[in-house]
């Protein structure tokens, strides 16, 4: 009897534990349904805002709109590259005549980030507008031409350049390096170091400052102090041109740093 008694209750508590189980995944059932319900609405808000959104989009802007929005950017272009120097010529793509977007009352050109109005870039238009935002980019090309130094015929390296080894011509600084030359001045006590082909744009890597003394020289060295002036010799240790220092060997043997000021002259100081 006592048995059986315990089997029955055995039986009865895993009865209840079953029945609790259930209403519990009865509850995580509710539960998920209802975080499901929450989420199919939420869905349904952002699409339906979405589509609100294209609607606004939709509405084409006229031809006149864009001959307008044409002109707003080639006034700003000008105005970034009014310091430029030389003649700027902007050309970009006209845009499309389907292009579609919200009617917008503030317009606002302006240089993406990292962008630059130099050779081939991008600019953008957005629309500053409370109501309704877009921007549009477009590729464009800045091209800005200027007078340059030519060489007028191939040039070897270490020659001085005379006024017939050159030629000025309005180049497109935008496709040359660094460094081009624009005034003859620039080429004053200079010779190229390196080989340059007829009609490259002359840049300032191109030449270097041309030795007026050389290495074994015996140069005139002055010692210029508060009021008073002290001349010797020595030699030359090395090349080099006007307002380079260049080290020089006294006859004592000792070595000073001094600075070329003309001919075989050195200055200290």
């Amino acid at each position: 009897m006592n048995r059986y008694f315990t089997f029955e209750v055995i039986r009865r508590n895993a009865k209840v534990r079953n029945i609790a189980a259930s209403f519990q995944n009865n509850r995580s059932m509710r539960r998920f349904n209802d975080q499901k319900a929450i989420l199919v609405g939420a869905f349904a808000l952002i699409a339906l805002f979405a589509l609100s959104a294209r609607a606004d989009l939709s509405v084409p802007i006229s031809p006149i709109r864009l001959s307008q929005i044409e002109q707003s950017l080639r006034e700003f272009i000008d105005r970034e590259t009014a310091g430029f120097g030389g003649r700027v010529d902007v050309t970009f793509n006209t845009l499309h005549a389907n292009l579609t977007a919200a009617p917008c009352a503030n317009l606002e050109p302006y240089v993406p980030v990292g962008a630059k109005l130099w050779g081939r870039a991008h600019i953008a238009l957005r629309c500053e507008d409370t109501k309704v935002r877009w921007k549009v980019y477009l590729p464009i090309e800045v091209r800005v031409l200027m007078p340059v130094l030519t060489a007028a015929r191939a040039l070897s390296a270490g020659q001085v350049i005379e006024a017939d080894d050159f030629l000025i011509r309005s180049v497109d600084i935008t496709r040359e390096p660094n460094g081009v030359l624009t005034d003859p001045a620039q080429l004053e006590a200079r010779i190229t170091n390196r080989p340059v082909l007829a009609g490259t744009a002359l840049r300032a890597d191109m030449l270097k400052i041309r030795p007026v003394i050389a290495s074994g020289d015996t140069v005139k060295i002055v010692y210029v102090g508060g009021g008073f002036t002290i001349a010797s010799e020595g030699r030359a240790l090395a090349s080099a041109g006007n307002g380079q220092s260049i080290r020089v060997q006294l006859d004592s043997g000792k070595i000073i740093v001094g600075m070329v000021r003309g001919g075989p002259i050195v200055e200290l100081r």
